[in-house]
Parts: structure tokens; C-alpha cells; sequence
């Protein structure tokens, strides 16, 4: 019996220092929204080398049928070297894609029709040494029906070098849209983050333009909400500050008594777009303000209390599409320069990360740190297993000895 304990002590004590958990490998997500020309980064630290390392950089733009495109990762920063690697890519919707890699003296080309279904992919084996990629570009044709083109960019192979880095690139030839980067380890998902590229170019200074919204409402019976007003110092009068009857909605810097703001029902939203409350439309539709105006919503209650749980932003309904708009977080309220009348809306984007999302600003003024994503080494869940066996034998063998 003495010689039972015995093995079973030892056999807890070599378990337990089994399941140290040791340093556990941490990846860092980018913010989830960035200025297009913005560089897009991921730390990592406690990356062992001879796992099998992948990023992938995917998006999902707009289009015309026919229309040429481009999705570009321009200056990559790797700063491991993936060996016995792959670089690959693939598009949808597409009549045909080009892929090119560049790097110093190195270059990757390769090109080809889709298929019948519109679908492209290509790959290249290579070893993929560290250093900075001038560019990782995707250009072509969308389909003659195409609508929208969705494009994913793949590095991958076994990694060697630094255990902590910062690999970091520009996306470039989409104006907007959205970018998901995913970093994969030994085939297993660590982190998978969506970032809102927003076009910087602001508004002010653009000439008044005529423009239809959908969703607008019917003009013909709506009534004058609240105006304040304001001396502007400058000619075209006073600026005017129209609010919605609700008074959660303000429009600043106008100077047409005219304009209104309704409630619209928000439809047609994106399906990974949530809505936050109702719309709201400016109406007469077609009218353009020069220089921009300030759009500001408040924020409700249920949202401040829970904030960094959102990634808010305000969003326009032109061409029968949700676009994103720049804006940003001040207090209880968002913000936003516009350029025209239309229907807005509060929104944000669905969460796919498994880290708790931390950034709460749409366009921040200062760069936001997300929380790492922490995974325990493998095969850590099974030296616990084998604690609490051990354990459970010490218990029998102390119950038998005892009774």
C-alpha cells in the first residue's frame, strides 16, 4: 500500500509540473476601424518557431458590373520568415484576377480567368523570408453581374524567428469598405478581427450636388422642427442648427430654413450591420451643403452604459446601399461631416472576435489598444485531466488503507 502512495505522489508532483501553464502565445487585433492609407498592425509575442503560421487579409467592396478593381496590402512588414510557404489568393464574382507579390528582388505573378462561377484562386510555393513586402495586390475584372467583390490574401508556412513582433501592412485600392485579417497557428483560429476602412477625404469645401436617397421620406407633409440659429461672420447668412422632433438628431452649419429632419425605418441594412434605433432623413433630399455640415446623434443610454461593446458609426442609405461616413465619439453624442441631404442612421458592426472588443471610437483621435487574445499551450487541458486522476487514485488509496 506504502508503495501505491508513493508512485501515486510522485506521479501528482511530475503531473503538476507538467501543467505549468508556462507563457502562453498572445495575439494582439488591430482596432476595428481605420482611415483608408491607415497602417493596419498585429503584435504577437510567444510565437514558437515550427508552428505553421497563416494570415490571411480579406475584404469585401463594391463594384460595377464590369468595373476593373484592385485590393492591395502595400508595405508588409513580416517580420518572420515562413518557410516551406505559400502565398495565395482568391476572389469571387469576379472575369478575371491577378495576383503579384514584390519584394526587393523577389516578385510573385500569377493570373488567370475565373471560373464559370465567377470564382479565382491561385497559389505560389515559396519560402517566405522576413522583411517588408512592397506590395501584395489583387487587380482585375468584377463579373458582368457582379455587384460586389469579395478578396482574400493568404500568407502561410512554418515560422522561424522572433517569438514577439509586429507585423503591419496599408490597405490600398479600396476607397472603403471592410478588411478582415485572421491569424491562424497549427491550422487553429487565434484571432479573427473586422476593420471599417473609411475614405478620409472630408467633405468640406464639395459643391452642392443633387442626390437621391433611398428609404427618403415623403416630403409633402413634414413640419418644421426646431431652428436655432447663429451669426456665421461670413456671407450666406446666418448658420442654422435643424433638430429632429425627438430632439436626438442636430444638423449644424446650414443655412436654408427649409430643412427638416424625419424618422425613417432602417432597412436593408448589411448583414453584419446592426442598427441602433431608427433612421433619420434631411429633407428636401436633394439639397448639398457647402461647406460640409455636422451631423450629431445622441447616444442611448442602454449604449453608454455598455460602450466599448459597440463599434458605432454613422452610416448613409445612397444608391440603395448602407455606406459607412466618418465619424466619431464625443461625450454622449457621435459626429459627423456630411455633404448632403438623406437618410443616416446609427450603427454598428456584429463582434467575431472571441477577445472582449475594447475600441469604442469610430475615426479615433488617438490610436485604440485592443485586449490580446491569450491561449493556453497545448495539451495543457490534459495535464489537468491527469492532476485530478492522480489525485482521485491518492484518495483510494487512502480510503482503502483506512477502511
Amino acid at each position: 500500500m506504502r508503495q501505491l502512495i508513493s508512485l501515486a505522489l510522485i506521479a501528482l508532483i511530475a503531473t503538476l509540473g507538467c501543467a505549468s501553464p508556462g507563457t502562453a502565445l498572445s495575439i494582439t487585433p488591430p482596432p476595428p476601424q481605420a482611415a483608408a492609407g491607415d497602417t493596419i498592425a498585429i503584435e504577437f509575442s510567444d510565437l514558437p518557431d515550427n508552428a505553421v503560421f497563416t494570415l490571411q487579409i480579406g475584404s469585401r467592396f463594391e463594384v460595377e458590373p464590369g468595373e476593373a478593381f484592385s485590393f492591395e496590402a502595400n508595405s508588409l512588414v513580416l517580420p518572420i520568415s515562413l518557410n516551406s510557404g505559400t502565398i495565395s489568393a482568391s476572389t469571387e464574382n469576379t472575369a478575371w484576377t491577378g495576383l503579384a507579390a514584390s519584394m526587393g528582388t523577389t516578385s510573385v505573378s500569377i493570373a488567370g480567368d475565373a471560373d464559370p462561377d465567377g470564382r479565382f484562386s491561385a497559389e505560389e510555393a515559396l519560402d517566405i523570408p522576413e522583411g517588408t513586402y512592397e506590395h501584395l495586390k489583387l487587380e482585375g475584372e468584377a463579373a458582368d453581374t457582379a455587384e460586389a467583390v469579395t478578396a482574400k490574401l493568404q500568407l502561410a508556412g512554418t515560422k522561424q524567428g522572433a517569438d514577439d513582433g509586429r507585423i503591419s501592412f496599408i490597405i490600398g485600392g479600396i476607397g472603403a469598405g471592410e478588411v478582415t485579417v485572421t491569424v491562424l497557428v497549427d491550422g487553429v483560429e487565434q484571432m479573427r478581427s473586422r476593420v471599417a476602412v473609411v475614405n478620409e477625404t472630408a467633405p468640406d469645401g464639395a459643391q452642392p450636388t443633387s442626390r437621391s436617397s433611398g428609404n427618403t421620406a415623403d416630403n409633402s407633409s413634414w413640419q418644421s422642427p426646431g431652428i436655432s440659429s447663429e451669426s456665421s461672420g461670413q456671407e450666406g447668412g446666418k448658420h442654422l442648427t435643424i433638430t429632429s422632433p425627438d430632439g436626438r438628431v442636430s444638423l449644424t452649419g446650414v443655412t436654408d430654413e427649409n430643412l427638416a429632419i424625419v424618422e425613417t425605418e432602417i432597412t436593408n441594412a448589411p448583414e453584419d450591420w446592426v442598427a441602433i434605433g431608427t433612421g433619420y432623413t434631411i429633407i428636401p433630399p436633394e439639397t448639398g451643403f457647402s461647406p460640409a455640415a455636422t451631423l450629431t446623434i445622441e447616444l442611448p443610454g442602454t449604449v453608454l452604459e455598455n460602450l466599448s461593446q459597440y463599434n458605432l458609426f454613422i452610416a448613409r442609405y445612397e444608391d440603395d446601399a448602407w455606406r459607412m461616413t466618418q465619424s466619431r465619439i464625443d461625450g454622449n453624442t457621435i459626429a459627423g461631416m456630411i455633404d448632403a441631404a438623406g437618410t443616416y442612421g446609427l450603427m454598428t458592426l456584429e463582434q467575431e472576435m472571441n477577445a472582449a472588443p475594447t475600441a469604442t471610437l469610430a475615426q479615433p483621435p488617438a490610436p485604440v489598444t485592443p485586449a490580446p487574445t491569450t491561449h493556453l499551450p497545448p495539451g495543457y487541458a490534459w495535464y489537468t485531466a491527469a492532476a485530478i486522476l492522480t489525485g482521485f487514485v491518492l484518495l483510494l488509496a487512502y480510503l482503502r488503507r483506512r477502511y
